[in-house]
This record gives C-alpha cells, structure tokens and sequence, in this order.
C-alpha cells in the first residue's frame, strides 16, 4: 500500500528522465530502499499479417500483400516499411525457391550512455519466408525418334531407352529430375520394332513424357 502521492511522470515529453525512490517495509516495519531510474521513451512501431506465405513462379509478388504497421497514435506507417531480400530474388518475374523478406521500420527513441538518455535511431524488424513454387514441367526432347540399336549395344532396355533422351530443367539441381521408363514392350536381343516412353517428373512434381521407337537389329557377325 502505498504511502505517499506517486511520482508524477508525463509521459508526453519523451526523453525526460526520473529518478523514482522506493521505500519498502517487511511485516516487521523494516524499511528497504530502492532507487530506480525511469527514462520516458518511445513504443516501438508494430507489424501486423507478417506471416510466411507462396506464390507462383514467374509472376509479380507484391511482398507487403496483407501486411500492416502502426506506431503509437498513428495508426498506419506502412509507408515507413524497409523492404530487402536476398539479391538472387526478383519480385517481378520470381525464380522457385524459398526467400527471407526483411521488413525494418527506422524510428527515434532513446538509450542511457553515460548515465544520460541520448537519442538514437533504433529499428523495428520482422521476416517471413517467400516460397516461390515450380510450375513448369520439365523439357524432355528425344534425339531420335526412329531409335536404332543393336542386340549386342545394350544389356538393360532402361539404359537404351534414356540414351535417346535430354531432359532440362528451369530448377539448375543435378537432383531436380526422376525418370520412369517403360521398357516392359523392349527387348533389345531380339530385332524388330517396339514403342518405348519415358516420364520425367521434377521435384515439384511437374511431368513431360515423350514416347519414340526403338529399333532393334541385330548384331553384326564378328569375323
């Protein structure tokens, strides 16, 4: 329970220091005494609809979508947002992949150096990671479509079969690319015609297939 007026402080003027004197007693009536020094500063600026998000390759990300800031009284600083991200992400036309957006808010506030309240910029700061998602199936393209082999070329169709494609991917990852071959209507010992198919997927699960013939004939005769 108080025992005397509380120290009056204006909140108002910012800056302003006080020293604060307070006085304790325990259930013995003994005194303890405590001085505090009280600085009035100033409520760091507030962000509102930060939260990680996705959004489609190759199309405009507008990265302040949905989010907001306020700063005391004033309800809307969102002009004061501080936008910067990794320098391989271009917000116009985005790349797949996963991007930290830095938001920062610079704002006037106050830190004891020296004992005293000195004035200094000081910074608001959030994030959230862009996930920009693949979209677009990989480039499968067969080198020839009337494919010739020999029975003796080959051990396994599925190697026949892949030798005769190129795939590309718009994700440069030497791991972005799986392969399903269809080699079950193949045989490569025995000549003739068969329709082979490859399916190629990305990690993003994006498919290109291309089918071709494969044309067996059979070994020539060692002498």
């Amino acid at each position: 329970t108080a025992s005397a007026a509380a120290t009056k402080v204006d909140t108002t003027k910012i800056g302003t220091e006080y020293t604060i004197k307070i006085v304790a007693k325990n259930g013995e009536g003994t005194p303890t005494e405590g001085v505090i020094r009280l600085v009035v500063g100033v409520v760091p600026p507030q962000f509102k609809g930060v939260a990680n998000r996705a959004s489609n390759e190759g199309v405009y990300v507008d990265l302040l979508k949905g989010i907001t800031a306020s700063h005391g009284f004033v309800a809307d600083v969102k002009s004061q947002i501080v936008v910067s991200y990794p320098e391989n992400f271009n917000f116009y036309s985005p790349n797949p992949g996963k991007y930290t957006i830095n938001l920062e808010i610079p704002y006037k506030g106050y830190e004891m150096k020296d004992g005293k309240a000195v004035e200094v910029t000081l910074y608001a700061r959030a994030s959230y990671v862009l996930t920009i998602d693949d979209i677009t199936a990989p480039e499968v393209h067969v080198i020839d479509n009337k494919y010739t082999i020999s029975t003796d070329e080959y051990t396994k169709a599925e190697d026949a079969i892949l030798a005769n494609i190129m795939a590309l991917d718009n994700v440069k990852d030497a791991n972005n690319l799986s392969y399903v071959v269809d080699a079950k209507r193949v045989d490569i010992t025995t000549p003739g015609t068969y329709k082979a198919s490859v399916s190629v997927f990305d990690n993003a699960g994006n498919e290109t297939s291309v089918e071709f013939d494969v044309i067996v004939v059979a070994a020539k005769a060692s002498l």
